[in-house]
């Protein structure tokens, strides 16, 4: 449903990735790459688990990053709207609030990546 949510606005609302727009382009190589590897994950697939380590960490790091952007952006958002702003007072703003609503697919994806990661492997681990 989150694919079809993902390519539903970037096909027919932004008329195929804003005619090869790079970010969007982007944004849709790491959500499907990001989604196959929390299919990996979930499943216990075998090839994920004969991944070496490092390449499990690195795109967790990736993720990571990612969501500390779109959650405290969208804590942004709200507090702006708690301080009885609104996320159309500038062009700036309703840029950043759409770019928000893009991304929001990716950010759950990223998000249980960033969970099950730890509890599915020990790539994390400190002690491993």
């Amino acid at each position: 449903m989150l694919f079809a949510m993902h390519i539903f606005v970037n096909v027919v609302q932004l008329q195929g990735w804003a005619e090869g727009n790079l970010m969007l382009l982007a944004g849709t190589a790491w959500y499907v790459f990001i989604s196959i590897w929390d299919v990996g994950l979930i499943l216990n697939l075998r090839f994920f688990r004969e991944i070496a380590s490092w390449k499990r960490t690195i795109p967790w790091l990736m993720t990571f990053l990612f969501a500390c952007y779109f959650y405290v952006g969208v804590f942004a958002e709200i507090h702006k709207i708690m301080q009885g702003e609104t996320w159309k007072d500038s062009t700036q703003e309703i840029y950043f609030a759409y770019i928000l609503w893009l991304n929001t697919p990716t950010a759950i994806i990223s998000t249980i990546y960033l969970i099950m990661l730890p509890f599915k492997t020990h790539d994390l681990s400190i002690t491993h």
